[in-house]
C-alpha cells in the first residue's frame, strides 16, 4: 500500500511544480526526504526508488497507489 507514493526521483512532473508548498507534502519536503534515502541510479535496487524510471514495471510487486489532488506527488501516483 503507497499512500502518497515517492515514485520519481526526477521531481518534474507538472503536480510537482505546481504544489509547492501545500500543507500534507509538497515539493520543499520532497527536496529534504529524497536525498536522505537516495540510491545510486548503478545500483540494480534503483526501480524501487524511483520506479517510474523503469524500463519495465515486470517483477515489481504489486501495489495499492493513493493520491490526493492538491498534492505534489500527484502525478507520480497516477
Amino acid at each position: 500500500m503507497l499512500p502518497y507514493p515517492y515514485l520519481d526521483a526526477r521531481g518534474n512532473s507538472e503536480s510537482c511544480k505546481k504544489y509547492t508548498d501545500t500543507p500534507m507534502w509538497n515539493s520543499s519536503r520532497s527536496d529534504r526526504i529524497g536525498p536522505m534515502t537516495k540510491v545510486n541510479k548503478d545500483d540494480q535496487s534503483y526501480i524501487y526508488y524511483s520506479p517510474v524510471e523503469a524500463e519495465s514495471f515486470e517483477g515489481l510487486p504489486l501495489a495499492y497507489i493513493e493520491t490526493a489532488e492538491f498534492d505534489r506527488l500527484h502525478d507520480e501516483g497516477i
